[in-house]
């Protein structure tokens, strides 16, 4: 989602570039990057001071002490920071920056009207006047998918991700609170977290309208034996 935000911020910042910088062969390399990252970032788990209780069926690091205190006092802020707050500030960031964006263009196109109606001081015609009215009703449109994309895709993201790494961080510390308690509080935030992976993506694209008729289109053919015009 971070990755789809900078490339909606790209395609507002240079609408004329956006096609040589978002292309397949470059979505291609981002998604091996991730890769890459993602598999050095929980190697640590391939350690074999792993264990698993086979009662209770959770994890147990045993020795050295080192790796103890690394998996519970510095991987769960690192992970929070890297894998909530930072992506939590870009999308926030880019979507405001696109927000600005659309907002110079839309100024953009009403003071070019202005000026030209100003300097010819002719009223247009009527075709270019429905054209123009057609074009601002399709930017409008627009617009506002973006906008309710950049909601969708933010407001899941921070309702779903925050709460569960802010307790993974203060889970470690003494809170007052059993162990049972504890585990049971955490299994509840990652379910809750885990929402946003199957929700985020649909609420996402239900936004646009583009993906609402595409959908219509295929389970009408699913379900129906139509054919895909």
């Amino acid at each position: 989602m971070v990755t789809i935000a900078i490339d909606r911020l790209i395609r507002s910042e240079v609408p004329m570039r956006s096609k040589q910088i978002c292309t397949k062969q470059n979505v291609i390399k981002i998604t091996c990057i991730y890769f890459i990252i993602f598999c050095l970032f929980w190697s640590f788990y391939f350690f074999p001071y792993i264990t698993q209780n086979p009662i209770t069926g959770s994890c147990a690091a045993g020795q050295p002490p080192s790796y103890i205190y690394f998996l519970t006092k510095l991987y769960v802020p690192i992970r929070a920071v890297f894998i909530c707050f930072i992506p939590a500030v870009i999308m926030l960031l880019a979507n405001i920056r696109i927000l600005i964006n659309i907002r110079q263009s839309k100024r953009r196109v009403a003071d070019r009207t202005t000026r030209h109606s100003t300097e010819t001081n002719i009223p247009l015609p009527n075709v270019s006047n429905s054209q123009q009215q057609n074009n601002s009703r399709q930017m409008s449109a627009l617009d506002r998918m973006l906008v309710y994309m950049m909601i969708a895709n933010v407001g899941v993201f921070l309702v779903t991700q925050i709460p569960f790494h802010i307790y993974s961080c203060i889970s470690y510390k003494p809170i007052g609170l059993d162990k049972f308690t504890i585990e049971l509080l955490r299994a509840l935030f990652l379910v809750w977290s885990s929402l946003y992976f199957s929700l985020a993506f649909y609420f996402y694209c239900l936004a646009s309208p583009l993906f609402r008729h595409k959908f219509i289109r295929i389970i009408k053919y699913k379900f129906c034996c139509q054919t895909i015009p």
